[in-house]
């Protein structure tokens, strides 16, 4: 399911563009859930984490206090990939607006003709590559996410589940092993020990019966995952894990 946020200050922009994709969504058979608000405080005072998970907003570029350009700003520190539009009555601040690379730059002129329809649904194909890229986690009432270039390794610790990243500390949820196997690419992702998975593009090499990462962490591959080696050599020679 795409999720989708409309933040404009006017009621009946809101409604209007809120009614659009609906209709939208139901001739393209698109699951996706809407949500609206009023002004970017609103937007941004996100106790659910919800902004995280959020695939596309439109935001609205002249509004009070807060502007779409700054509250873009600020939800681009914690949503890098969301598709962002922006909804504005004039191009005056195009320019301005790039600098938080949005997806499109739309006039509520053009709400009623095809170029919503195309704009909309670039979003959503953008969006659902996106969602492939990222693995998407939950800790309490944290909902984040990651990219899976960034994932070094997943450690099981009793029922806690670390995911070791590129930069910053190790992020935490509850989890099982097998079923994180299940979820991830099996092309870059491997188990190697009944307490690890690896992510074979951020390896740095194999030694033996450890791998050693590209932070310099040295992971033992188990009695039971001995085929890792293989399934790693077979990564490097074709691209393709084995299966």
């Amino acid at each position: 399911m795409i999720h989708i946020c409309i933040c404009d200050d006017s009621d009946a922009m809101r409604d209007e563009l809120c009614g659009l994709i609906q209709e939208l969504c139901q001739k393209h058979s698109i699951a996706a859930s809407v949500s609206c608000c009023s002004s970017g405080e609103e937007l941004l005072f996100d106790p659910d984490d919800k902004n995280r998970t959020t695939d596309i907003f439109f935001l609205d570029i002249l509004m009070k206090k807060l502007n779409g350009i700054e509250t873009a700003a600020k939800l681009r520190a914690i949503n890098p990939t969301a598709q962002i539009i922006f909804l504005t009555v004039s191009k005056e601040h195009v320019f301005e607006a790039l600098d938080v690379m949005p997806l499109h730059y739309l006039l509520k002129q053009d709400m009623r003709t095809e170029k919503i329809e195309k704009v909309f649904l670039k979003a959503v194909s953008l969006a659902e590559k996106g969602r492939k890229e990222k693995f998407t986690y939950k800790f309490g009432k944290t909902i984040g996410s990651v990219l899976l270039t960034d994932i070094i390794f997943f450690e099981v610790k009793n029922r806690i589940i670390e995911i070791h990243v590129k930069a910053g500390p190790p992020i935490e949820f509850y989890g099982n092993i097998s079923d994180l196997e299940q979820q991830l690419p099996p092309e870059s992702f491997h188990r190697v020990h009944r307490s690890y998975i690896v992510n074979f593009e951020n390896v740095d090499y194999l030694s033996g019966k450890e791998f050693v990462c590209i932070d310099r962490t040295v992971i033992p591959i188990g009695q039971k995952y001995a085929d890792s080696r293989e399934h790693y050599q077979n990564y490097l020679l074709n691209g393709l894990s084995m299966v």
